[in-house]
């Protein structure tokens, strides 16, 4: 994550890649990766095969790839050049902590017309055919479904078997028991045949869902917890986000990374750095900004060293959810001021006064949040002192 750049131009990046296509939970900004997005979309392809019940397309790949040599849950015949075939190929690759896609793929059966008995996962002990090999073996129409084995009489299941030869040999014999014990204990459902994808917990699928499973199997990439505020614009959130990395283009920052800089003193005090820790809480300058901000917000006693205190601010024991929210969102607009502020002095040479910085940061927090919790404004006396502005 940089400032852009293009062919002619290189700018600097501030945040790896890997970073910023991280979960907003693990750290980092939660931006879709091309790999996850593409997959994804490959994956509904599959999701429509099981869940549609009678389609042409299905229909025609059912004709071409369903082979008497292959019993999947998705047929593929290799003899053919096909996108299907990858698609297929595709769907068992995809995995995250050892579950493929199409294992996650499950059947509630209703009425048993659009389950395959044998080849679909639908039963809670796995599929039948990879559980009980000796009697699929022996099966006739191995792609029946599960109407066609099981029917029910009342309020018990009868089995409807259609065998090659009759179960004799004693593996033959121990599955064949084995089988009849389990399917006792299955219990259909009223109406028709429900597919689910298990990697959601409401069984629902779609493409931002596997995106998401997808992006779940990437380590935590930033030790730093960041609470994202909602009613905060997003490009300060983000500001946040890399203020707590540490990630700013400060003097110092940009020193290290080998550019040339004549004065790395601050900006507004010139007595320490330019570097995040100075800027946003040590400077003279940000200490008389937040002592009017955090006086207005009701928390004038509260002292930060680092980036890290003002990010933890809204933790303070015995507030409410409402107000830990309200101090969240306002550090960020701070911090967002102060930079800029800070940005003027740099590039416009125009110094703003603590005021002027204050005032901004008061009239946005009440006219931002205001409108979202009308009745909080009442309750909260400091609210009333932007109006004195």
């Amino acid at each position: 994550m940089g400032g852009g750049g293009n062919g002619d131009v290189r700018k600097l990046h501030w945040v790896a890649w890997e970073t910023v296509a991280t979960p907003k939970d693990k750290g980092g900004l939660g931006v879709s990766r091309l790999f996850d997005c593409n997959r994804a979309l490959i994956s509904k392809w599959l999701w429509r095969c099981v869940s549609e019940k009678k389609s042409m397309w299905k229909g025609i790949i059912n004709a071409i790839h369903c082979s008497k040599r292959k019993w999947d849950m998705f047929p593929i015949n290799g003899s053919y050049s096909s996108g299907w075939i990858n698609i297929v190929k595709e769907g068992y690759k995809l995995k995250v902590n050892g579950s493929s896609f199409i294992r996650l793929i499950k059947c509630e059966v209703g009425n048993g017309e659009y389950s395959r008995f044998w080849v679909d996962d639908w039963a809670p002990f796995g599929v039948l055919k990879e559980g009980f090999p000796a009697l699929f073996k022996l099966e006739v129409n191995k792609h029946c479904a599960v109407c066609e084995r099981l029917t029910k009489v009342g309020d018990t299941l009868v089995n409807i078997w259609s065998w090659k030869k009759h179960p004799s040999t004693p593996e033959e014999v121990q599955q064949m028991l084995t089988l009849l014990s389990l399917l006792q204990q299955v219990r259909f459902k009223q109406g028709a045949d429900l597919w689910k994808w298990g990697g959601h917990p409401s069984g629902s699928f779609s493409v931002a869902v596997v995106r998401n499973w997808l992006a779940s199997s990437r380590p935590v990439v930033n030790q730093v917890y960041f609470d994202w505020c909602k009613w905060v614009p997003i490009k300060c959130n983000i500001f946040m986000w890399r203020l707590l990395m540490k990630r700013l283009p400060t003097k110092v920052a940009l020193l290290k990374r080998n550019i040339l800089i004549d004065d790395s003193r601050c900006a507004f005090c010139g007595d320490g750095d330019d570097e995040v820790d100075h800027v946003f809480t040590g400077c003279a300058f940000a200490a008389s900004v937040w002592n009017g901000i955090l006086g207005w917000l009701g928390i004038p006693n509260y002292f930060s060293f680092s980036v890290s205190d003002l990010g933890n601010m809204h933790k303070i024991d015995g507030l409410s959810a409402t107000r830990k929210d309200t101090i969240r969102g306002m550090v960020m607009v701070c911090c967002w001021r102060i930079w800029r502020a800070r940005n003027d002095v740099v590039f416009n040479h125009r110094r703003s006064n603590v005021v002027e910085v204050a005032a901004e940061v008061k009239a946005f927090g009440f006219l931002w949040f205001s409108n979202r919790h009308k009745d909080f404004v009442k309750d909260w006396k400091g609210w009333s002192n932007v109006m004195l502005l």
